[in-house]
C-alpha cells in the first residue's frame, strides 16, 4: 500500500477509536451499549497497533498511546500503569500532554495511578525552561487531594512559594493548617500510647508552624492569619509539653 493509502487509514482508524469513546461516555447509552463502544475502540487500537510504529508519526503515537490509557482507565484495566510510564518517558509529551493524562488517571479509582500521573505533570512543567506556574499551582492542588502524605507535599510546594497565584497559595496554607490541627485533635483523643500520641502531637504542630511560616510571606493574608495562628500554635506546644 501507498504512504498516502496508510496514513488515510490510520486516520480513519483514529477517528473511529475516538468516536466510540466519546460515545461510550455519553450518559444518552445504555451501560451494555458503552460497553459496545469501549470494546468497539479497543478492537480499533489493537488493529492499529498491529500495523507497526511505523506507520505512526509521534503525534499519531502519542496520540494513541493517550486513547489507550483513556479506555484502560475506564475499564479498569491492569495496563493503565504501564501506559502512564509510556507517556512519562515518551520524548516529545509536553506538561500539557502529562496534564491530559493526570486527568484521564483521575476518571478511574486508582489513587496510586493518579498521583503518579499528577507527580509526572508537576515534574514535566517544573523541567521546562518557563515553567507554567498557574498550571503548576492547579496541579499541586490536585495532588493535595489525592495524597495522605500532605507534609512531604506542603515541604516540596512551598519551595515555590513565590511563583504561584497568591489566592491559591492561601488555600494551601489552609489546607496544611487544617489538616494539622484535625491530626492533632483526631490522634490525641483516640490514641492510648502516650508517647505516639506525643510525637504524633508534635509533627501536626510542625506541620502548622511550616503553614505560618508559609503565610507569613503572603503579603495579602499576612496579617488575616498570623496572630490567630501563632496564638494557637501556642496553646498547642503547652499542651503537649505538659502532657
Amino acid at each position: 500500500p501507498s504512504p498516502q493509502f496508510l496514513e488515510r487509514k490510520r486516520n480513519f482508524f483514529l477517528l473511529i477509536i475516538a468516536a466510540s469513546l466519546q460515545a461510550a461516555s455519553s450518559p444518552d447509552n445504555t451501560t451494555d451499549k458503552q460497553q459496545e463502544y469501549m470494546q468497539l475502540g479497543l478492537e480499533y487500537i489493537c488493529q492499529l497497533k498491529a500495523q507497526g510504529s511505523s506507520n505512526l508519526d509521534k503525534t499519531a503515537t502519542l496520540m494513541l498511546i493517550l486513547y489507550e490509557l483513556e479506555y484502560s482507565v475506564r475499564l479498569g484495566l491492569p495496563s493503565s500503569a504501564q501506559l502512564m510510564t509510556c507517556i512519562h518517558n515518551f520524548p516529545h509529551a509536553t506538561p500539557q500532554t502529562l496534564e491530559r493524562a493526570a486527568r484521564i488517571c483521575q476518571l478511574g479509582g486508582d489513587t496510586s495511578l493518579v498521583q503518579a500521573a499528577i507527580r509526572a505533570a508537576i515534574e514535566r512543567h517544573l523541567a521546562a525552561e518557563e515553567p507554567d506556574w498557574k498550571s503548576l499551582s492547579k496541579l499541586f492542588i490536585s495532588l493535595v487531594k489525592v495524597t495522605a502524605s500532605f507534609p512531604e507535599l506542603f515541604s516540596y510546594w512551598s519551595q515555590y512559594i513565590h511563583k504561584f497565584p497568591e489566592d491559591e497559595s492561601a488555600w494551601m496554607v489552609c489546607e496544611a493548617w487544617n489538616r494539622g490541627i484535625s491530626r492533632q485533635s483526631r490522634d490525641v483523643t483516640q490514641s492510648r500510647d502516650v508517647t505516639q500520641s506525643r510525637d504524633v502531637t508534635l509533627e501536626s504542630r510542625e506541620l502548622c508552624s511550616h503553614a505560618l511560616e508559609v503565610a507569613q510571606s503572603l503579603p495579602s493574608y499576612r496579617d488575616v492569619y498570623s496572630k490567630h495562628m501563632t496564638a494557637l500554635i501556642g496553646e498547642s506546644k503547652s499542651s503537649v509539653l505538659g502532657s
